[in-house]
């Protein structure tokens, strides 16, 4: 595909003759415009994903390059760096968005950018002074497609200051129990392996099962599955009507952490010792379907390749699911097994969400 993303034409006041260039005042702004697309391009995703709780593996990679800035005028060609870009993938769309959301609010048009995204916007062109302007190109255009002026920056704050403050996602926590409190009727949970304390309300009929999570000499993870409502990203109000359950396993990050310690000829003479930085992705991905797809934490084992295999048993299903290392990827492949049936396979694939799909498909989800 095409890498470039935009032209950005800097015009007038301290852009024009005789500097001709970029004061260093502006440069923070490309950065931030940069967020603002990612934001924008959030949108997209979860608009067209409803049913997702996190983004596709590979769009936090997104990233734009200042390539070129023309001697003689402030004309600035950004290109995408990321690895992963597609044609008319969610920030493809975001650029069309930006453009279209933008224009209306020039002519005194609804918006339909999120608070968020029109917040990091005006901190972008926030710079802009006086008849400034910037012009943005797309690739190959002859006429601007847009033209940002410190009106429109007035406009976008404008909208922002507008736009719905709070806003209620679904909430998904895995973690440590360790108190309870059944006056208040409230839990505490540690998120996962971490010291990250978190309180959330629970109801009479879900203490049995935070109890037998605190029971046993090692407590088990309990997820919490339910609605949240944020502020400007900040946690407000948790709703009373979580759904609880028990995460089964044995502890992955220790486990991982027993893997480091492996060295090459670990089995009998032979096996390559899985690197460090292959577990870390290896037990980011395992903990992505424990916690977005609701499945247990599984057992854990080195392969003699270098690599992790995963196993659950869950009823009367067998699942299996090998990560493999791949430079800075991996590769999963699986098979799950169970009575009466010819199984199911997970061809080789370095794509998360595909091995996601596949988990979910055979019906091995908690809640």
């Amino acid at each position: 595909m095409d890498p470039r993303f935009f032209r950005l034409y800097f015009d007038k006041g301290r852009f024009a003759a005789p500097r001709h260039g970029l004061p260093f005042r502006a440069l923070p702004a490309l950065g931030l415009f940069e967020v603002a697309i990612r934001q924008i391009a959030r949108q997209v995703f979860f608009g067209s994903n409803p049913e997702r709780k996190r983004v596709r593996a590979g769009f936090d990679d997104f990233e734009l390059t200042l390539l070129t800035l023309k001697t003689g005028c402030a004309d600035a060609m950004a290109i995408r760096t990321d690895p992963d870009q597609q044609d008319g993938d969610e920030f493809d769309h975001a650029r069309t968005k930006f453009l279209e959301e933008i224009q209306k609010l020039d002519d005194q048009d609804d918006c339909d950018l999120s608070r968020t995204a029109l917040h990091d916007l005006g901190r972008a062109f926030g710079f802009l002074d006086g008849d400034e302007e910037i012009k943005v190109y797309l690739p190959d255009s002859i006429e601007p497609a847009l033209t940002i002026t410190r009106r429109t920056v007035v406009r976008v704050e404008t909208a922002a200051s507008r736009a719905p403050v709070t806003e209620t996602r679904p909430l998904h926590i895995v973690g440590k129990p360790y108190t309870i409190n059944t006056t208040q009727k409230r839990i505490g949970l540690y998120r996962r392996e971490q010291r990250d304390a978190v309180s959330l309300p629970i109801r009479e009929e879900d203490e049995a099962i935070y109890l037998q999570a605190l029971s046993v000499s090692e407590p088990r993870l309990l997820r919490a599955l339910g609605q949240a409502t944020y502020e400007d990203h900040i946690l407000q109000e948790i709703a009373p009507d979580l759904k609880f359950s028990l995460v089964g396993g044995p502890r992955l990050t220790s486990r991982c952490e027993e893997f480091r310690a492996l060295e090459d000829g670990w089995l009998d003479g032979e096996g390559v010792a899985p690197s460090w930085a292959f577990l870390q992705r290896a037990e980011r991905a395992i903990w992505h379907l424990v916690e977005v797809v609701g499945i247990d934490r599984p057992h854990v084992y080195p392969t003699p390749e270098g690599g992790l295999q995963a196993e659950w048993d869950i009823g009367d299903k067998a699942v299996q699911i090998t990560f493999s290392p791949n430079g800075r990827n991996i590769y999963m492949y699986g098979v799950a097994t169970w009575p009466g049936s010819e199984g199911s396979d997970l061809d080789e694939t370095d794509d998360l969400s595909v091995a996601e799909q596949w988990v979910r498909s055979l019906g091995v989800a908690n809640g």
